[in-house]
């Protein structure tokens, strides 16, 4: 429960920070294609502003780095990063820094599928096993409806929580990190399913 309640926490200070970014540049009259360049007192002021924020919360909830990025339909707007990479080392956290992406992961997956419900090519309400053939947990048969792609994406699909163990979460990857895919799938069909679809909510890895 500690670790999922982690999760929830992480994903919502990215929210949060995003939609912060987002009414902060609202507030330009017109948007720079670069903002790291600014052409008026009132937009530095309102960038310097943005920066005094995000290191004020760093601060505040001990982030000790962070990068942070702002795009439209046409690209990037804005990449900066703030704080340590390192914090014995000293060596700054840039907008080029490399980080575990961890459950930032499923904004870009959900955004993806949705796209591709957009071009017909994906249904949210057809089984998983459309799409992964693989697909089937050990314990399916105790459920009459099988699992869809909209009860993934929603966490109700009844699926332990967090069925990953021995996954590298470090610096180095395993020698076999390239069939991590496979391995994930099949960690999630032997733990199976412990509960009904749409039962609850369980913020699900």
């Amino acid at each position: 429960m500690k670790r999922i309640i982690i999760h929830f926490f992480i994903i919502s200070l990215v929210l949060c920070t995003v939609l912060f970014i987002s009414w902060i540049l609202t507030g330009c009259t017109s948007i720079n294609r670069d903002l790291k360049t600014v052409d008026t007192d009132s937009d530095q002021n309102i960038m310097t502003a943005l920066k005094d924020s995000i290191n004020a919360e760093m601060k505040k909830k001990n982030i000790t780095g962070l990068s942070i990025a702002v795009a439209d339909s046409e690209g990037l707007l804005w990449t900066e990063g703030f704080g340590l990479s390192h914090k014995k080392n000293r060596i700054p956290f840039t907008d080029e820094t490399i980080s575990n992406i961890g459950s930032v992961s499923k904004l870009i997956t959900a955004a993806a599928i949705m796209r591709l419900v957009e071009k017909n090519e994906v249904d949210l309400d057809d089984p998983v096993s459309t799409y992964i053939p693989e697909f089937s947990p050990i314990t399916s048969n105790i459920i009459e409806t099988p699992i869809t792609v909209r009860m993934l994406l929603n966490h109700q699909s009844g699926l332990e929580s967090d069925a990953y163990s021995g996954f590298f979460l470090s610096y180095e990857p395993p020698e076999d990190y390239r069939y991590t895919y496979r391995r994930a799938l099949e960690a999630v069909n032997m733990s199976g399913i412990v509960r009904n679809p749409y039962e609850i909510f369980s913020y699900c890895n």
